[in-house]
C-alpha cells in the first residue's frame, strides 16, 4: 500500500512539473496543489505536524507568560528593597568631641590658661542644622582658686554644619551658644555668671568612625567685678563620628 502510494505521489509531481516551470505564480499554484496532495494521501502525518506545531506554540507562550511574571516578580521585589532601605536609612548625624586648649590672659602667672571640652553634637541629614552641648574648663591647676579660671562651663550652641566629599568625611561647621559657668573667687567661694560665645571649626574623619577637629571660640562673660571675660580661646581634639 505505502509502494502504492509513493509511486502515485512520484507520478502527480512528474505531471506537475512542467506546469511548474512556466511561471512563478503557476510554480505557487503547483507547489498548492502539491501540498494538497501531499495532505490526501498522508492525512495523519499531516495533522500530526499541525498538532506538533500548535503544542510548539503553546509551550512559547507559556514561557513567555513565565518569564514576564518573573521580571514582574523581580521588579516587586527591588521596589520593597527600596522601601526597606528608605525606611531604615540613619537619619541623625552624631559626634562625640574631646579636645585640649586653652586662651591666653595676662591676668594668669604664667600668661595663660589650659583646659578642654567635651561635647555631644546632634545633627538631622536633611537640615544644615546641629546642636551642640559642651563641658569645658580653663584653669591654672587641679584646685581653682582665682576669679581669672573657670571652674566649670556648660554651654549650648546652634551651629550651621555643612558637609563634603564623599561619605561625608569633612564637616565645616559655626554659630553661637549661651551658657553657664562658675568661677572661683577664692578657695571657699565661686560665683556662677551667664555666658555668651560663638564657635567656629572643622571636623575631618580619618578612620572608620575617628576624626580630628579644631575649634575657634570667642568667650564672653562679665558680671560686675567678679566676672570678666573677653576670651580667644583654642581647641584641638578627637572625635567619634556616628548615625542613628
Amino acid at each position: 500500500m505505502k509502494k502504492h502510494c509513493h509511486a502515485v505521489l512520484i507520478l502527480t509531481t512528474l505531471a506537475l512539473l512542467p506546469a511548474l516551470l512556466i511561471s512563478e505564480k503557476r510554480r505557487r499554484k503547483g507547489f498548492g496543489i502539491f501540498a494538497l496532495c501531499s495532505m490526501m494521501l498522508f492525512p495523519i502525518s499531516s495533522l500530526q505536524a499541525i498538532d506538533s506545531l500548535q503544542a510548539i506554540d503553546s509551550l512559547q507562550a507559556i514561557d513567555s507568560l513565565q518569564a514576564i511574571d518573573s521580571l514582574q516578580a523581580i521588579d516587586s521585589l527591588q521596589a520593597i528593597d527600596v522601601d526597606t532601605t528608605s525606611a531604615h536609612e540613619k537619619k541623625i548625624y552624631c559626634t562625640i568631641k574631646y579636645s585640649k586648649g586653652g586662651f591666653s590672659d595676662s591676668r594668669s602667672d604664667i600668661g595663660k590658661l589650659g583646659g578642654g571640652q567635651f561635647a555631644l553634637c546632634a545633627q538631622h541629614m536633611n537640615y544644615p542644622v546641629a546642636i551642640s552641648l559642651s563641658i569645658e574648663y580653663y584653669t591654672n591647676g587641679p584646685d581653682p582658686t582665682n576669679p581669672y579660671e573657670i571652674s566649670e562651663m556648660y554651654s549650648m550652641n546652634v551651629l550651621y554644619s555643612k558637609y563634603f566629599f564623599e561619605k561625608k568625611r569633612l564637616n565645616v561647621f559655626a554659630g553661637p551658644g549661651i551658657g553657664l559657668m562658675i568661677v572661683p573667687q577664692n578657695p571657699d567661694e565661686s560665683v556662677r555668671s551667664f555666658l555668651f560665645d560663638i564657635e567656629a571649626g572643622v571636623n575631618v574623619r580619618l578612620l572608620w568612625k575617628f576624626g580630628l577637629y579644631a575649634t575657634y571660640k570667642y568667650l564672653y562673660a562679665n558680671k560686675a567685678d567678679q566676672v570678666d571675660f573677653s576670651e580667644h580661646i583654642v581647641l584641638i581634639g578627637i572625635t567619634i563620628n556616628f548615625a542613628l
